[in-house]
């Protein structure tokens, strides 16, 4: 939603090692992981930088996210809540915001019907984001990273992170994939 031109991200070393990782049981079970990205934005004269510094996971806490069939919801109002909370008890992470989401597609392509590809964030990802939006629980003016983490086509057993964010262009908002390369674990 942001609209200044956006031209780059970081991720911290540290914040990196908390990226979802898809296991041997995830591949079977389908489960999907979700986590928030915690972090800062500047404007630059080159444009929009997002620097990630924290990656949280609230998947064990009760209250925050549901199971579906085909996806994950997300309680946003909760996380962000939590997130408030996080920052109030330590003054190390008052200058962070909520600057994005990562969850896992644990498929293959070949599992996946209609061309779809799972690095590829589907309709009712982009949509959930549109909702909170609407809502105000993400800004619409500030850079939002929507990052989508796969089963190496390899199959090697390594996760492929693709980072992406959403762009309005008149009435509709398109997915712009992030200038930043896939980052392997």
């Amino acid at each position: 939603p942001y609209t200044t031109l956006f031209r780059s991200m970081e991720i911290d070393p540290e914040a990196a090692e908390y990226l979802p990782v898809i296991s041997p049981e995830d591949l079977e079970t389908k489960r999907e992981r979700y986590r928030i990205f915690l972090g800062t934005w500047s404007l630059t004269v080159e444009g929009g930088h997002v620097r990630i510094e924290g990656v949280c996971d609230f998947s064990d806490e009760p209250g925050f996210l549901r199971e579906g069939e085909e996806e994950v919801a997300v309680n946003f109002d909760a996380v962000k809540k939590r997130v408030e909370d996080i920052k109030q008890a330590n003054k190390e992470y008052t200058h962070l915001e909520i600057v994005g989401e990562i969850h896992t597609h644990p498929l293959f392509k070949e599992e996946m019907s209609d061309n779809l590809r799972p690095w590829i964030p589907s309709t009712g990802d982009v949509d959930a984001i549109l909702e909170e939006i609407k809502k105000g629980n993400i800004k619409a003016d500030r850079p939002f990273i929507m990052a989508i983490a796969v089963p190496s086509p390899n199959r090697d057993g390594k996760t492929v992170y693709t980072y992406y964010r959403l762009v309005k262009r008149g009435k509709k908002y398109i997915l712009d994939r992030v200038d930043r390369k896939s980052t392997r674990l």
